[in-house]
């Protein structure tokens, strides 16, 4: 066979052999593009996972801090309900044997305070006091006093000997209270009461 009618022959398996290269190789080209792809999704799908979990658990944790914010805000007045606020430190002075004489807030001070503050936020007002008992029933009273919730402070306190009894003793005091513009309680009734109407 001449050299002619062998390359007439061997080009096309040649040219078979090629392509069937050509196809291999380009086939492992879209399969190694196809398997970092999948691992690059594989990973990014596990990131997405995780940041999924991670939004579950602030979720709880939002939950938790405004169920702790609606426990505290509870424990707080607001003015208009202040009078339940004076007759629990009333009941309280008369548990330890105390009368409360007096009790007022500085009003001017509450509505200054009122426009300023952030209506979800607690504010403080001045209140003064006056009590009237022995020395140790005055004691435990302030102390009571001092370790309520929505007392941030007493201070100025001064004891007076009443003249006529002799053995009992007037406390006038100061101090501030914190109070909020309304509780999460009376915004949810209030919610309720208009899903009523």
């Amino acid at each position: 066979m001449d050299r002619k009618s062998f390359l007439k022959v061997a080009w096309l398996p040649g040219l078979l052999s090629l392509m069937v290269l050509s196809l291999l190789l380009s086939r492992n080209y879209h399969l190694d593009k196809l398997d970092s792809r999948i691992t690059s999704d594989s990973v990014e799908l596990d990131s997405k996972r995780a940041l999924l979990a991670s939004v579950g658990d602030l979720c709880e944790e939002l939950a938790a801090i405004a169920k702790s914010m609606d426990r505290d805000r509870k424990q707080l007045f607001d003015l208009d309900k202040a009078e339940s606020m004076v007759e629990m430190i009333g009941s309280m002075a008369s548990y330890y044997g105390v009368k409360m004489a007096d009790f007022k807030f500085q009003i001017p001070e509450y509505v200054e305070e009122r426009l300023r503050v952030d209506r979800k936020a607690p504010y403080v007002i001045r209140f003064e006091g006056k009590f009237r008992g022995d020395y140790v029933a005055l004691g435990r009273t302030i102390e009571s006093l001092e370790k309520m919730i929505f007392v941030k402070e007493v201070s100025n306190i001064r004891l007076v000997v009443d003249k006529p009894s002799g053995n009992e003793v007037v406390a006038n005091m100061e101090g501030e209270v914190r109070l909020v513009e309304e509780s999460i309680r009376d915004v949810f009734d209030r919610g309720q009461s208009e899903k009523t109407d």
